[in-house]
């Protein structure tokens, strides 16, 4: 059943009688009652929009990472980059950070609480990532799971009981490219008939917290009695239009909590502020490193980020290099060592004197195993930027898309920490810095292939590249 296009205000609707400071006050103060350190297990580095001075693990990491993780914070996220791989692969590696965060706790003496976090359009791994996530959450009796998939701050919002996606006028999620994916592709416009359809015999029931139920003036209290009158098997779909509305959600599973309910949760990026307490920060002020040309690393397909890299490249001077993706892709390992080579020396040659934009040709090739194809791509494009690293002094550096924006820090430059120091644009586009691996301290951006408008990646290089003429 197709739905039309609505705006934001059509579903702003009832208006609220809570106050979003109000509940992330009461989310903050039952954490700190009871040791809470919230791990988010995040299936590619976009989870970190929301938040700020938060530690992010990644990569070949170690009890020890997972031990800085949680002394003295709050909050954190462990990547494990499983959008990229295959159900089981992504089963197993989920099921690894999520124990072994588990025992970080135990060694610190600290209730863990598990968010597995995932894409505002629904791609992803989300039978196998839950589960996972469950089995290491423990009680499994005494559990209850809350699925709260909106990124409000990039117009994806959850009402109606459908998935919106949009920026003004919003469309059903299945109605958008990231229903096609090759791999996660879906044409479910209800959010519940998704649900049943994604987790199978592993639900019970579908059951929704609507923004009625959360805009009421006992929002938190009515989804505490919701969770308590539930089943283990059962999940529940947060709608949510706002912050606040998140807000409230957190607050009542708070609640829940309190009376020893074990609540997990599948979420977008804003409820991982939300059931951290934290109000949305403010962007942070772009300050680049002492060269003021720049990578920029393209893996993401979306028109959006097409149309961005268009924008870029007419605003201002830019060296453009592509990487064959048939070639990488589909070739013998010495047309694939040659067509890796050309792009390391092209980019070399002009990055000293110009900020370049080294992407993946935009041919889409999905092979007969789209996932397994996608992975020789993204291999050849991380050994690419893995050599210009090496030997090429960097102003900053950008990797646009999900599994580029992983594959990046964690496997071209062996990082294994890295801490958020905010976002470029309000509840958007990250900024971390590098704690460790080949170029520690590098501004690295994080940038999403479906966030923003056309204009949002020039904007960005332009602040990194001469500081934030606005600050």
């Amino acid at each position: 059943m197709t739905r039309p296009a609505v705006t934001i205000a059509e579903l702003d609707r009832p208006p609220t009688a809570r106050r979003e400071a109000d509940d992330l006050a009461a989310v903050r103060a039952a954490a700190a009652r009871r040791r809470t350190w919230t791990v988010v297990i995040d299936d590619d580095p976009t989870g970190t929009q929301c938040v700020r001075d938060v530690p992010v693990v990644m990569g070949e990491w170690t009890a020890a990472d997972l031990d800085w993780a949680a002394r003295g914070h709050d909050l954190a996220f462990v990547l494990t980059n499983s959008r990229a791989l295959p159900a089981s692969e992504a089963s197993r590696v989920t099921s690894h950070a999520a124990t072994a965060a588990g025992r970080a706790g135990e060694r610190l003496g600290r209730p863990v609480r598990y968010v597995s976090r995932s894409d505002s359009t629904l791609r992803g791994h989300v039978r196998e990532e839950v589960a996972a996530v469950r089995a290491a959450a423990g009680a499994p009796r005494q559990q209850r799971v809350v699925f709260a998939p909106a990124f409000v701050e990039a117009g994806r919002v959850t009402a109606r009981g459908v998935q919106w996606v949009g920026d003004g006028v919003l469309v059903p999620a299945a109605a958008t490219e990231y229903a096609a994916d090759p791999a996660f592709g879906y044409d479910d416009v209800d959010l519940a008939a998704w649900v049943h359809g994604r987790l199978r015999d592993d639900v019970t029931r579908v059951r929704v917290l609507d923004l009625a139920l959360l805009r009421d003036g006992s929002g938190p209290e009515r989804v505490r009695d919701e969770l308590r009158r539930g089943h283990h098997d059962d999940v529940w779909i947060a709608e949510a239009v706002t912050g606040g509305d998140l807000a409230a959600l957190a607050a009542g599973c708070a609640l829940a909590e309190d009376d020893g309910l074990r609540v997990v949760y599948r979420t977008g990026p804003t409820a991982v502020r939300a059931l951290a307490g934290r109000p949305l920060p403010q962007p942070w002020p772009g300050r680049a490193g002492p060269a003021t040309s720049g990578l920029v690393v393209v893996g993401s397909h979306t028109g959006l980020t097409n149309a961005q890299v268009d924008e870029l490249r007419r605003s201002r001077p830019v060296s453009l290099v592509e990487l064959d993706a048939g070639v990488v892709a589909d070739g013998d390992d010495a047309a694939r060592e040659a067509e890796i080579g050309r792009a390391h020396a092209a980019v070399r040659a002009a990055v000293p004197s110009v900020t370049t934009v080294l992407r993946t040709s935009r041919q889409v090739v999905a092979g007969a195993d789209p996932i397994a194809t996608s992975g020789r791509v993204a291999a050849a494009l991380t050994e690419t930027v893995r050599r210009i690293a090496e030997r090429t002094e960097l102003g900053f550096l950008v990797a646009k898309g999900g599994i580029t924006s992983h594959d990046v820090p964690a496997r071209a430059l062996g990082a294994t920490r890295a801490v958020v120091l905010g976002q470029l644009f309000p509840g958007m586009v990250p900024v971390w810095r590098l704690l460790d691996g080949s170029r520690p301290e590098l501004p690295y951006v994080v940038f999403p292939g479906n966030v923003g408008d056309r204009t949002s990646l020039a904007v960005t290089v332009t602040r990194l590249a001469e500081g934030d003429r606005s600050a």
